[in-house]
């Protein structure tokens, strides 16, 4: 099997960590589990392409303040507009909880975060590829 077949299939079979099902109950405990998955996935070194499996309902993050989710989830990995290098008044954030080795195309797991103002008015998990 060619390099590029073997490269493909691995990708294809996505390295899904296990976790335990995500039991916040408020939004703070939302916050802190998602922050402490998104430090994990930033800090893995990895060959391989990496997913969470941890994609909660996120809809309590709705009405909370930009503050407090950029305290607990930090600079988030992409966003609408960045102007002068920081997203922080973009009207969308982006945090990837999904990791791919240098050279890799694809992607994965997606926490968006739509903002009106400083309060998010929708919080949802997309997939991109």
């Amino acid at each position: 099997m060619d390099n590029g077949i073997a490269r493909l299939l691995t990708f294809l079979l996505v390295v899904v960590t296990p976790l335990t099902p995500l039991a916040a109950t408020t939004p703070d405990e939302l916050l802190t589990e998602l922050g402490l998955e998104l430090k994990r996935i930033r800090a893995l070194k990895t060959d391989q392409p990496l997913s969470s499996d941890l994609q909660p309902n996120v809809k309590a993050l709705t009405n909370l303040n930009r503050t407090r989710i950029h305290s607990a989830l930090g600079e988030p990995d992409a966003c609408s507009e960045r102007k002068d290098g920081s997203c922080s008044n973009a009207r969308e954030w982006r945090y990837l909880f999904h990791k791919l080795p240098t050279g890799w195309r694809g992607g994965g797991a997606e926490l968006v975060l739509l903002f009106d103002r400083n309060l998010v008015r929708d919080a949802k998990w997309t997939y991109s590829r």
